[in-house]
């Protein structure tokens, strides 16, 4: 009976753990936050570098400030945890920070070349600690409903009264049927939001660029067991009123194949003008014309059949 118990209550422990462990990360990011913010000091900063680095197929801003502390100058790069994502983001985030712009920054007094960039109550500052406090919680309230779970279990297997035993037999699956459940609408939710983002996208005005190359990118999300992804990825210039504008554009999926990938890229052959949709509110944010509803489709039928199923146990216990 002790190795049952213990068998039954591992996935709990597992979630728990990682939910407590991320929660506290969360918790002491938020801390440290909320502490530069009271308590490092405050300057005027010049910006004297604003550029992007690609890293296999992800971007991140690559910024350095000038500034003085007593008399002495400080000339030194920063890093900020949301700079970093696709291209379009980035040179969003970029074009906050141009060369020779003025710009406050926190320093702290101990160490004034410790420095933070664009603090204050926004998503640079909290937007890690407000996402992990949430996966944390998340995590953690699925191994709660795992521990309730197993405990239900432990004790239908104990019940020797029938009467008893179907009771905590339907506690096992009201937990199992919940924790199904809130899968299936989350599947269901991501898949609304994707075809809702499809949809806002195929509204985007068209503009024709020109194709200058084309590669394949290693993905980061390449590892050693599952062996390397590819993203294809289409470098295109293009005049939005009087500014010259050079992009890439990767593709919407990832895969192991990478003659997919060529075969991707090979509608659009150097030295050719093609069509994209551009975003109206970021420039530097291009789609391909073509889009697909595969991944929100899948989505959408793992959602409806987890939520089907969940919905058809909860009706049986209720029955029962």
């Amino acid at each position: 009976m002790t190795k049952a118990r213990g068998t039954t209550r591992i996935p709990a422990l597992v979630f728990g753990s990682i939910g407590l462990l991320i929660l506290i990360w969360g918790v002491v990011l938020a801390l440290q936050a909320f502490l530069v913010m009271q308590s490092w000091g405050r300057t005027d900063a010049e910006i004297t570098r604003s550029a992007m680095v690609a890293v296999k197929d992800r971007y991140q801003a690559d910024i350095a400030i000038r500034f003085y502390v007593d008399r002495r100058e400080y000339d030194l790069p920063v890093s900020n945890r949301t700079m970093s994502g696709g291209y379009a983001w980035v040179q969003s985030r970029l074009d906050e920070f141009p060369v020779g712009a003025r710009r406050e920054v926190r320093f702290d007094r101990a160490d004034p070349s410790r420095v933070r960039i664009n603090v204050g109550p926004n998503f640079d500052t909290f937007g890690l600690p407000v996402i992990l406090v949430v996966l944390g919680l998340l995590f953690s309230g699925i191994g709660l409903l795992a521990y309730r779970s197993a405990v239900w279990q432990e004790e239908a297997s104990r019940k020797v009264d029938p009467r008893q035993a179907t009771i905590a037999a339907k506690r096992v699956v009201l937990g199992a049927s919940v924790f199904v459940l809130l899968i299936g609408l989350a599947f269901l939710a991501a898949s609304v939001w994707m075809a809702m983002t499809s949809i806002r996208e195929s509204h985007w005005p068209t503009i024709q660029a020109f194709v200058e190359r084309s590669e394949i990118v290693r993905s980061s999300s390449s590892s050693r067991s599952h062996g390397p992804l590819y993203v294809g990825r289409v470098h295109v210039r293009y005049m939005v009123g009087d500014r010259l504008f050079h992009v890439p554009i990767d593709t919407r999926f990832q895969t192991s194949r990478r003659r997919s990938i060529e075969k991707a890229i090979a509608e659009f052959p150097q030295g050719t003008w093609q069509q994209f949709r551009m975003n109206p509110g970021n420039a530097s944010d291009l789609r391909f014309t073509s889009s697909s509803i595969l991944l929100p489709s899948v989505f959408a039928l793992v959602g409806l059949v987890a939520t089907g199923v969940a919905i058809l146990l909860l009706r049986k216990s209720m029955r029962d």
